[in-house]
């Protein structure tokens, strides 16, 4: 499913019984371009949702009035499908556009908030609870800022030092960046993979290539990932998982083209990139093709990652995931088995949640129990965002431990 406009004022659908509606009217936004008020506006939406105990799955109507709905539908769809799910996520809704004389752009939403199941449902939490344990955003007010710079940052990095682009699959979500460093020295740099976030529903490579100025700066060749995004018709986690797959499969084979070691490809990822990093390092490698080593990916670190799904299964979340019991186990790497006995660092903000906290703890021990060297770090002071931030800067102790763990394996 993506963002999909119709022409017309929408039919408003009655409540269910028992669920609470919400209208919210006129939500507008400054911004110096179409994109960014529209991202702005949407950002809105979300706090407002937020201010009424409601969230981006409850949507079930919005609307778009603008005074110009062609400048609108003239936007690269993708990235207005890309910008919405910046903000809300993968939960669409039918969506009309409208032409509205009296607006630049201004957004109408109605959201229906069913009771939430009584009593725990999860480790002793109750619906809310655990859906506030598993909302970064929530737990980190500056979310929207850190992301909206990433993906100016990320552009601009793009642009200016991209070496190629390469396609795994079908469509923008099956392509990867790849940087190459400018001072490599003698012999093929070594190659690091990264796995973006976005609870498989948002963002984009585009957003994350200047994590790895240092990494260039340092001889290690950088490759940022894409991957389908759900909710989308016919798409599961399994295929996403398969995806990740694909797409370092194709980085170890296109190694003599570009000029990087295949022999020393480690990966990390954050957050749902984190999942399928750990996903990516427990690859049966020879089970794929013959040619492949089972030590392809040589070490891993996994930043404030996902690796029990169970809970996420039972949360708004899984509106967009649309996962049943049995795929939260097989997609869990919590049930996993690594590769070899490769380094995995599990790395987790000190201001994370208990929740993300016992992931990586969970899953270092699992691991650690089947021949994996992990080590978790907490990292004092950072959230979901900041811990990321703190992989692209050298002297921060993640930073400093992901280049020598690259160095040494």
């Amino acid at each position: 499913m993506t963002l999909a406009l119709r022409d017309g004022p929408l039919p408003q659908p009655p409540a269910p019984d028992g669920a609470r509606r919400i209208a919210l009217r006129g939500l507008q936004a400054e911004g110096a371009t179409l994109e960014e008020r529209w991202v702005r506006a949407l950002t809105a939406l979300g706090g407002a949702l937020a201010a009424e105990k409601a969230g981006p799955p409850h949507l079930v109507a919005l609307s778009v009035r603008t005074r110009d709905p062609e400048a609108f539908r003239a936007v690269d769809p993708w990235r207005l499908d890309l910008l919405y799910r910046e903000a809300l996520g993968g939960n669409f809704c039918p969506t009309a556009l409208l032409e509205d004389a009296s607006v630049d752009l201004a957004l109408d939403a109605v959201a229906h908030v069913p009771p939430p199941p009584k009593g725990a449902i999860f480790r002793g939490m109750d619906a809310a609870a655990l859906a506030y344990a598993y909302s970064p955003r929530a737990q980190a007010p500056a979310a929207a800022q850190h992301i909206a710079q990433w993906r100016r940052e990320g552009e601009a990095f793009q642009t200016a030092r991209r070496t190629a682009e390469i396609a795994y699959g079908e469509g923008p979500g099956q392509r990867l960046d790849l940087y190459m460093p400018q001072n490599a020295g003698a012999g093929a740099p070594p190659l690091h993979v990264f796995i973006h976030g976005g609870y498989w529903q948002a963002l984009d490579k585009k957003d994350h290539g200047h994590f790895f100025t240092a990494f260039l700066e340092a001889g290690v060749a950088a490759a940022v990932l894409n991957y389908d995004l759900l909710p989308k018709d016919g798409l599961t986690l399994d295929d996403l998982s398969e995806q990740a797959r694909r797409a370092v499969e194709a980085l170890w084979r296109a190694a003599p083209e570009h000029g990087y070691d295949r022999g020393d490809i480690t990966v990390s990822g954050h957050s749902a990139g984190g999942h399928l990093g750990a996903v990516v390092a427990a690859a049966d490698w020879p089970a794929r093709a013959p040619d492949l080593p089972a030590d392809l990916v040589k070490g891993a670190v996994l930043i404030s990652g996902l690796y029990d799904l169970e809970p996420l299964r039972l949360t708004g979340l899984n509106n967009a995931l649309r996962m049943d019991a049995a795929t939260a186990v097989r997609q869990s790497p919590l049930h996993m088995a690594p590769a070899h006995p490769l380094p995995v660092l599990f790395a987790v903000g000190g201001r994370e949640s208990a929740e993300f906290h016992r992931q990586s703890e969970a899953c270092a021990a699992a691991w650690a129990a089947r021949g994996a060297a992990t080590e978790v770090l907490s990292l004092d002071g950072l959230d979901h965002f900041t811990a990321l931030e703190a992989l692209g800067d050298p002297a921060s102790e993640l930073g400093g431990r992901a280049l020598r763990l690259i160095a040494a394996v």
